[in-house]
């Protein structure tokens, strides 16, 4: 039974207790702010994710390619390079780089008024590596090595810069449609009549040509070369294929997949409609890595840590965008 003398005792005990918390300092605003700078930089920021915008461009994305090193991305148009540092800088070289430009390890390669010319990657002078009368219809390099798809008439050929000019290293029976240079090895797809067609490769040194087994049907537009294999669709059962560099064997990477353009480095990266998508082989469904937001892909590059492209944001109009490669 609580007494008015026990009551009175418990009052007494509960302010003196308030007295006694009231008497410790409270934190400052300075140690406020100092504890919260402290957890921030215990978290470190997380990296940015999704497809980065990297440039704009009042220029066709269909009149335009891409290409990458370990430095920059590089945009190319009929009259300039466009190099992104990415998160530096972006300069603007003119150039008249014509319709096909590529890229070796220490330059970027074109043709201008009947010469295959070389100028570096961040500008400067370019300097002639020889004469070369038509214009490659395809023009493909590995580290210092070249080679193009010619078309004199009807007539086309595989060509490669000698000491003396142009070497032919085959001459085709059809038309020939895509080239890639994977060391020094040419592969190429030789379109035998309007329903059928084969992949080749030749040597630069020359030699005889080899060819995977004749398909029917379209005939793929692109390669794609990464480690030891050749990589491309074929349009006619929309399966993404890599070949092995011999010719002999063959895996299907994906099933009813678009996949144009497109990329490989480890994995293969394919344009589609709804965006840029992953195939890791096996033959399972792709997976969707950044969403289409506007305008179609027309032009993909990929290395170790990232994927570029070009996109069509309207009549003459381009975007460069990049995705930072998810490490696996």
């Amino acid at each position: 039974m609580v007494t008015p003398h026990s009551l009175a005792w418990l009052v007494a005990l509960l302010a003196f207790t308030g007295s006694c918390r009231s008497r410790e300092p409270a934190p400052s605003a300075t140690a406020t702010a100092s504890a919260t700078a402290s957890a921030r930089a215990a978290s470190p920021p997380k990296p940015a994710t999704g497809p980065q915008a990297l440039l704009f461009l009042p220029v066709s994305a269909y009149q335009a390619s891409i290409g990458m090193d370990d430095d920059a991305v590089y945009v190319f148009t009929s009259t300039a390079v466009h190099r992104i540092v990415v998160g530096k800088t972006t300069e603007t070289f003119p150039r008249e780089l014509g319709a096909v430009a590529t890229m070796t390890s220490q330059g970027i390669v074109y043709w201008s008024k009947g010469k295959l010319l070389e100028a570096p990657k961040g500008g400067g002078d370019a300097r002639e590596l020889g004469a070369v009368p038509r214009q490659p219809q395809r023009l493909a390099a590995s580290h210092e090595r070249l080679a193009w798809i010619d078309k004199d008439a009807d007539k086309s050929s595989i060509q490669t810069l000698a000491a003396d000019g142009p070497e032919v290293l085959y001459r085709a029976p059809g038309a020939l449609d895509a080239i890639a240079l994977l060391g020094d090895d040419v592969f190429f797809v030789e379109r035998l009549s309007a329903q059928s067609w084969r992949v080749g490769r030749i040597a630069t040194r020359g030699g005889q040509a080899r060819f995977a087994n004749e398909r029917r049907g379209r005939s793929p537009g692109q390669l794609a070369v990464f480690g030891d294999a050749l990589y491309f669709q074929d349009p006619n059962g929309y399966e993404v294929l890599e070949l092995s560099r011999d010719l002999e064997h063959e895996r299907v990477l994906a099933r009813d997949v678009v996949c144009s353009p497109l990329a490989a480095w480890e994995r293969v990266y394919c344009a589609q409609v709804e965006g840029l998508v992953e195939v890791a082989g096996g033959g399972g469904p792709p997976r969707l890595v950044a969403p289409n937001a506007r305008g179609l892909i027309t032009a993909l590059a990929a290395n170790a840590t990232k994927v570029a492209w070009l996109s069509d944001a309207g009549a003459d109009q381009l975007t460069v965008k990049m995705l930072v490669r998810e490490s696996r």
